[in-house]
C-alpha cells in the first residue's frame, strides 16, 4: 500500500501506466512524461512566489496541462484545491462560489486554464495570484521535489444542502480509499478505467485520475461536456478502447436511457464492460433494470452496475457491492416508511423500493443514529454516520473544524439490513406533511411514472402553506419537450403525487431553456 499521492503517482509512473486524454485532440500521455512535465512547471510556480504549505486553486478543464499543474503543487509541498471554472464572465454563480472558496481556504494563487483566463478580473479576492498554467517550455531546468505536504488535496462537499465547505484530504486517507477501491472492484493492471467525471468532483478525482497510476492500469479521460452535449460519446469510447471499468452517477444512465439513439450505437460493442459503479446520489433500481435491458443488444453483461455509496467527506468510497453481484434491492411498506420504519411490504401493499449500496470497506464501520443521536436498531430509518480511516480530520473552512475524530454525521438517511446499507434521502431534504415523513425520490418516481416520455427531469419539495395549515408538496417538472405539458399529463403527474402524499400537490412545468 502506498503512503501518499506522490508515491502512488511515481509507482505507476515506473509501471509504465498510460491515460489518453479525449478532449479537443486525443493525446495519451505516460505517467512518467505527466511527473515530467509537472517538475518543470513546478519551476514557473516557485518563481513566482507559491511556497510550500500554500493553497493553490486550480480551474481548468481535462486535459493534460491540468494534470501537470496539479502534480506540479504537489511537487513544491502547496495543497492543490480542484474548483470548477466558470465557463463565461456572466457565469456569476460560479464566479461568487470561487470567491466564496477563495476566503474560505485562504488561497495564495489561483492557476487557470488558458481559455478561462478571462473571467480571472470578475473573481475579486485580495492579494491573490492569478497565473496561467504554464506551458513548461522544454528548456525550463526540472525542479527539485521538496517535501510533500501531509494534506494530498481539498476537496469540496457537495453542498446539497448546505454551502460547499473545504474537506483537508490527507494522504493516507487518499491511499486507504484507493487501496479499497482496488480490493472491492478487483482491479488489476489489465482493467481499463474509463471516466468523465471533472477533476473537481470526488470520483471524478479519487477513481477517475489517481485511479490509474495507484492500480497501474491504463485510463481513458473524458471532457465532462462530451458526455452532456452527447450522451452516446460515452458508450463509444467504452466500446472504442475497451474499457472494463467505468462510473457515474445514477442520472448518467437514465441519461444514456433517454438521449442516446439506437443509430449512435452502430458498431458499439459494450461487452468489456465489467463493472460501471454508481453513486454520488440515490441510486434506482428501475434505471439499473433498464439499462442493462437496454444494452445487452451492445453485448453488455448481466449484473454490470454495481450501486456504491460514498462522501466527500469521506475521500470517495464508503460501501460497494462485489463486482457482477445482482441487484439487491427491498419492497418496503410506504405507510411504515412514513414513521422512519423499513417494514417488509406485503404483496397488496404499496410498496417503495429501495437499493443496497452494499457493504462497508475495510476498517470502516456505519451506525445509523435517530435525531437524539442514539444507534437505533437494525430495519430503522436514521441518520448515517461513517468511522473510519477514510473519513477526513476537519474542514478548511477558516475554523478548522473537526469531523469528530474521525466519525462523520452524513445528513444521509438509511438503514441496515443483514450487513447491507440502504440509502433513502437527505435528512434535510424529507418533507413533514401532516406528520408524515415523505421521501422525494419516492415522489419523484411516482410523477416520472405518470409523466412518462413527456418528462424529462422531476423535483419535489415543500413550502409552507398556512391555508391548508401544513406543508405544500410542490412538483416542479420539466417536459421532454419546449412547451408546456398538456394538461392530461399535468393531472396525471399531480394525482399521483397527491395519492402518496394525502395532500394536493402544486405542479409547475417549467419548459426547457432554448
Amino acid at each position: 500500500m502506498f503512503t501518499s499521492l506522490r508515491e502512488a503517482v511515481t509507482a505507476g509512473a515506473e509501471h509504465g501506466s498510460t491515460t489518453t486524454f479525449l478532449a479537443e485532440a486525443e493525446r495519451c500521455r505516460s505517467w512518467s512524461r505527466l511527473l515530467e512535465g509537472a517538475a518543470r512547471r513546478a519551476r514557473t510556480l516557485e518563481d513566482a512566489g507559491i511556497t510550500a504549505g500554500d493553497r493553490v486553486l486550480l480551474a481548468d478543464e481535462t486535459r493534460p496541462a491540468a494534470v501537470e499543474s496539479l502534480l506540479a503543487i504537489n511537487h513544491i509541498g502547496a495543497i492543490p484545491v480542484l474548483v470548477p471554472p466558470p465557463r463565461r464572465k456572466s457565469d456569476k454563480s460560479g464566479i461568487a462560489f470561487l470567491s466564496i472558496v477563495t476566503k474560505q481556504v485562504g488561497a495564495r494563487a489561483i492557476l487557470w486554464g488558458s481559455r478561462f483566463l478571462d473571467q480571472a478580473g470578475s473573481v475579486r479576492a485580495t492579494d491573490l495570484l492569478h497565473l496561467t498554467i504554464p506551458a513548461a517550455a522544454p528548456d525550463v531546468t526540472p525542479l527539485p521535489a521538496r517535501p510533500e505536504n501531509d494534506v494530498a488535496f481539498l476537496q469540496f462537499s457537495s453542498g446539497s444542502t448546505r454551502t460547499p465547505r473545504g474537506v483537508v484530504v490527507r494522504q493516507e486517507s487518499l491511499t486507504h480509499n484507493l487501496d479499497c477501491i482496488a480490493a472491492t472492484g478487483s482491479i488489476g493492471h489489465s482493467d481499463v478505467v474509463l471516466s468523465w467525471l471533472p477533476f473537481y468532483h470526488d470520483m471524478g478525482m479519487v477513481a477517475g485520475l489517481l485511479g490509474a497510476p495507484a492500480w497501474r492500469c491504463h485510463s481513458v479521460l473524458m471532457d465532462p461536456m462530451a458526455f452532456a452535449m452527447r450522451p452516446a460519446r460515452w458508450l463509444q469510447a467504452i466500446s472504442r478502447f475497451g474499457a472494463t471499468i467505468s462510473l457515474a452517477p445514477n442520472f448518467a444512465f437514465e441519461t444514456c436511457l433517454r438521449r442516446v439513439r439506437d443509430d449512435e450505437l452502430d458498431d458499439v460493442r459494450l461487452d468489456r464492460w465489467r463493472l460501471a459503479w454508481c453513486g454520488g446520489e440515490p441510486v434506482l433500481a428501475d434505471t439499473v433494470r433498464r439499462f442493462h435491458q437496454r444494452f445487452g443488444s451492445q453485448g453488455m453483461r448481466t449484473n454490470v452496475v454495481a450501486p456504491c455509496y460514498g462522501a466527500a467527506e469521506c475521500t470517495l468510497e464508503v460501501t460497494s457491492r462485489p463486482p457482477g453481484s445482482p441487484l439487491m434491492t427491498l419492497r418496503l411498506s410506504r405507510q411504515a416508511l412514513f414513521e422512519d420504519i423499513a417494514q417488509q411490504a406485503l404483496d397488496d401493499e404499496q410498496a417503495v423500493e429501495v437499493t443496497s449500496v452494499g457493504r462497508p470497506i475495510r476498517d470502516t464501520r456505519l451506525r445509523v443514529l435517530d435525531r437524539d443521536g442514539n444507534e437505533v436498531n437494525e430495519g430503522r430509518i436514521g441518520e448515517i454516520e461513517i468511522v473510519g480511516p477514510g473519513v477526513a480530520e476537519r474542514y478548511y473552512d477558516g475554523t478548522d473544524r473537526s469531523l469528530a475524530d474521525g466519525r462523520f454525521l452524513s445528513g444521509d438517511l438509511g438503514f441496515v439490513r443483514d450487513g447491507e446499507l440502504y440509502v433513502t434521502g437527505r435528512r434535510k431534504e424529507v418533507l413533514v406533511v401532516n406528520g408524515r415523513n415523505l421521501y422525494p425520490f419516492d415522489l419523484e418516481a411516482q410523477a416520472a411514472a405518470a409523466g412518462g416520455t413527456d418528462v424529462r427531469r422531476v423535483a419535489v419539495f415543500s413550502v409552507p402553506d398556512p391555508r391548508i395549515g401544513t406543508e405544500r408538496v410542490v412538483v416542479a417538472v420539466e417536459p421532454t419537450k419546449r412547451g408546456e405539458l398538456d394538461d392530461d399529463i399535468r393531472v396525471a403527474i399531480a394525482s399521483a403525487v397527491s395519492a402518496v402524499a394525502a395532500v394536493p400537490a402544486l405542479l409547475v412545468d417549467r419548459p426547457r431553456q432554448p
